[in-house]
């Protein structure tokens, strides 16, 4: 009897094993809540100031490596009535996101001058592109 019992109790386990790895074989890697500073819906469509609170840019995208972080912020600069003159990568690192003070939403630094940004180097999307980029937005 003892050894049914013992039989019954491994088949149940390797069952539960089994069953619980799915058919690739393991089981994936799921989170019942993320532990993330910001999510990058918070982040796209921010405006971005400089410590004398001009407005330098918006975040438009943000690009992600093969190795999946984030490689870069890509910037709108020169928006005028709602069409994007040109777009202007930059290092994660040279964007600080907080929150606001009063719990609204998150504000975005950057210690650069509008004729920095100005002066450099246009980004350029290669392959798909984001639709309705350089269309006026609403």
């Amino acid at each position: 009897m003892r050894t049914i019992l013992f039989a019954g109790a491994i088949f149940l386990a390797l069952f539960d094993v089994v069953c619980a790895r799915g058919p690739g074989g393991s089981p994936p890697d799921f989170l019942a809540t993320p532990e993330a500073g910001h999510f990058g819906s918070q982040m796209i469509g921010l405006e971005v100031y400089n410590s004398k609170h001009q407005d330098l840019a918006r975040i438009e995208d943000i690009a992600v490596g093969k190795d999946g972080h984030v490689q870069a912020f890509i910037l709108s600069v020169g928006e005028y009535l709602g069409l994007v003159a040109r777009f202007v990568a930059v290092k994660p690192s040279a964007v600080t996101i907080e929150p606001s003070k009063d719990d609204g939403p998150l504000r975005a630094y950057m210690d650069a001058t509008v004729d920095q940004l100005q002066a450099a180097p246009e980004y350029r999307y290669t392959g798909i592109r984001k639709a309705c980029l350089n269309i006026l937005r609403f």
